[in-house]
C-alpha cells in the first residue's frame, strides 16, 4: 500500500512544469517522468513485497485457494485496461501483484492454468522471454515511426518486431553463445 500511496503522490507532484528535480532528470519530455514510476526501486517495493508475501504463505503451507487462480488471471487481464497515467503508472503494478499472488501458486503446483503454460508454444515463449524482454521497446519505438500510435496496425507491427527481433537474437546470437560456452568447458545447463 506504501507503494501505491507513493506512486498516486508522484504522478500528482511530477506530471506538470517545474516539477521537482526528484521526479527525473530534468528533461521537458513527459516519458522521462513516467520512467520514474515505471523503473525506480521505491515505487516498484511493493511487486517485491508480494513474492515475499507468497514465499511466507507457501512456507507456511497457507498458498491462496485454487479457486482463486481464475480471478487473479482475470484481474492480471484487466490491469492492462486504461491507458491513462493512474491506471497505467500507479495502479496497475500493485493490480498485477495481487493478481499474481492468486496465480503463480496454481501456475507452480498444477492445474488447468498450469496445462496451458506447459503447452509447446507457452514453452517456446517462455524461451524467447528476455530476449522479447530486451527487444521490445526497440520494436515499439520502430513501430511508432511506422504506425499511427496505439492503433490495430501498430500493435500489430509492434507484436511482429518484437517476435522477429527476438527470435534473430535468440538463434543468432544466444544459442551460438551457449554452444561456444560449452566448448569451453562450461556445464552448467541451459
Amino acid at each position: 500500500m506504501v507503494a501505491l500511496a507513493w506512486r498516486s503522490w508522484l504522478l500528482g507532484a511530477c506530471f506538470h512544469p517545474g516539477a521537482p528535480a526528484y521526479c527525473a532528470p530534468i528533461n521537458p519530455n513527459l516519458l522521462w517522468r513516467y520512467n520514474r514510476l515505471y523503473l525506480a526501486t521505491d515505487t516498484r517495493l511493493d511487486s517485491i513485497a508480494w513474492g515475499a508475501a507468497l514465499a511466507l504463505l507457501e512456507q507456511r503451507g497457507r498458498v491462496p485457494p485454487a479457486w482463486l487462480a481464475w480471478p487473479a488471471l482475470v484481474l492480471l487481464a484487466a490491469s492492462f485496461i486504461g491507458g491513462g497515467p493512474l491506471p497505467r503508472h500507479v495502479l496497475r503494478p500493485s493490480l498485477q501483484g495481487l493478481a499474481l499472488l492468486g496465480l503463480l501458486p496454481r501456475l507452480l503446483g498444477g492445474g488447468t492454468v498450469a496445462r496451458v503454460c506447459a503447452t509447446p508454444v507457452a514453452v517456446f515463449i517462455g524461451r524467447l522471454s528476455y530476449s522479447l524482454y530486451l527487444w521490445h521497446w526497440g520494436a515499439l519505438m520502430l513501430a511508432d515511426l511506422l504506425a499511427r500510435r496505439q492503433t490495430g496496425a501498430w500493435l500489430g507491427l509492434a507484436v511482429a518486431l518484437s517476435a522477429g527481433f527476438a527470435l534473430t537474437s535468440y538463434y543468432a546470437i544466444e544459442r551460438p553463445m551457449l554452444r561456444l560456452r560449452r566448448r569451453f568447458g562450461s556445464a552448467a545447463t541451459a
